[in-house]
């Protein structure tokens, strides 16, 4: 059995796959893993994704991807300088305040966007 799946099987669903703070050094090198930064591997994704092509890769036009951004394995230029983490923290008070029956209110302005 390869090191990196579980035991375990869940029914319906091919193979389980161990949590990667699980795995020693050695049994990711053996299931082919080496370390390397994160937005390296997002450019090896989205390299397989589009067929081996870094051009393909260039040109994705698929913005709803959350890797879009890193495709080309770099940070964004926009990015790069700023420190990980919320931009616009939110405290708790914040998040108590709003509630799943929270509605939207209309348009102060009355503006309707070009729509009649």
């Amino acid at each position: 059995m390869n090191p990196l799946l579980d035991s375990k099987t869940v029914p319906g669903f091919h193979n389980v796959g161990r949590s990667p703070h699980d795995c020693t050094i050695d049994e990711l090198e053996a299931g082919g893993f080496t370390p390397h930064s994160s937005t390296k591997a997002i450019r090896r994704m989205c390299m397989a994704c589009m067929g081996n092509s870094a051009a393909t890769v260039a040109d994705c036009g698929s913005i709803d991807c959350a890797l879009w951004p890193w495709r080309l394995g770099t940070r964004p230029d926009a990015w790069k300088g700023l420190q990980a983490g919320p931009r616009y923290p939110v405290t708790g008070e914040e998040v108590s305040s709003f509630s799943s029956d929270s509605t939207i209110s209309e348009n102060p302005s009355g503006d309707t966007g070009g729509a009649e």
